[in-house]
């Protein structure tokens, strides 16, 4: 054959425009999506392309792409850039298959009209119950006592701790924790006080007589029991008969009969012959002694 029967196809001249572009160049491709990827000219699923005259003329043609509308996504703590040719919030959700959790948040309404360039931003809330456990601290008392002397102590409870459990609401948003709220409060184990007994009775440490005695008088009204001791011992050498039977001053604490009388029913023991008695008189004396009485012992 002297002249060859194989068929050139030439380029021809090509212009795309867009919505604010314009690209022109030449391409032996008839297919659109060819003849824009030649030119390298940016192409998305949802842009809209036309052609004139149609590219299988080869006689050159304009193509036409409306840019689908940007609408960027702030999704919880991903930015997207997508395109839409929704009109509304909803139709865009939905077309893109975007789900809201129960609790998430949108930074419009679902009727809220889509312009190009327009930001959705979808607040993503999660919550959760979180249940902590806590110790309760036992107390520690002292609890007086007279029945103990000063100093002393022993121990009448042993303490042990309890057991709660605090339950909180935990909110995120955006898997950022913003909020922590205690729902429940629930003791599951009380605590026991740990109690100590305190020793409160003064000891007698001076020479006395009934020193028994002496000491639960002198703790029940608040005085000195060494110095309850020593006015006995000085007055009477603790002898509660002294004086008897018709001395002048008698007893312990060498009572004259006229103030036994009067004192001793005010401290609760009957007047009389009760001056003879120990106890009678070291309570007797006691409570005088609390209650104004005991300069009447000024020389012991």
């Amino acid at each position: 054959m002297g002249i060859s029967d194989t068929k050139t196809t030439l380029p021809v001249a090509i212009v795309i425009k867009d919505n604010e572009n314009e690209w022109r160049g030449s391409s032996d491709k008839t297919e659109i999506n060819e003849i824009i990827k030649s030119l390298e000219v940016p192409l998305y699923p949802e842009d809209l392309v036309s052609t004139f005259p149609d590219p299988k003329l080869k006689i050159g043609t304009t193509i036409t792409i409306n840019r689908a509308p940007v609408i960027y996504l702030h999704d919880g703590l991903n930015n997207i850039e997508m395109r839409s040719w929704s009109k509304t919030v909803s139709e865009f959700l939905k077309e893109k298959k975007i789900d809201l959790g129960p609790l998430d948040m949108l930074s419009s309404s679902m009727e809220t009209k889509l312009n190009n360039k327009d930001t959705i931003t979808i607040i993503r809330i999660g919550e959760r119950d979180e249940a902590v456990e806590e110790v309760i601290a036992y107390q520690k008392i002292e609890k007086p006592t007279n029945d103990m002397y000063k100093g002393e102590r022993k121990l009448q409870q042993k303490g042990s701790d309890g057991k709660r459990i605090k339950t909180y609401r935990l909110r995120y948003e955006n898997n950022i924790l913003v909020s922590k709220i205690l729902i429940s409060d629930e003791v599951t184990a009380p605590s026991q006080a740990e109690i100590i007994l305190v020793g409160t009775r003064p000891k007698i440490t001076v020479r006395c007589r009934f020193n028994d005695t002496v000491e639960l008088a002198s703790a029940k009204y608040g005085i000195d029991p060494n110095a309850l001791c020593r006015t006995m011992m000085c007055e009477s050498n603790g002898n509660p008969r002294s004086g008897y039977p018709d001395g002048q001053y008698r007893g312990l604490f060498q009572y004259e009969q006229s103030f036994w009388n009067l004192i001793a029913p005010r401290a609760g023991f009957a007047s009389g012959d009760t001056i003879w008695d120990a106890t009678a008189q070291i309570y007797t004396t006691a409570w005088g002694w609390s209650h104004g009485y005991r300069g009447r012992w000024p020389n012991c």
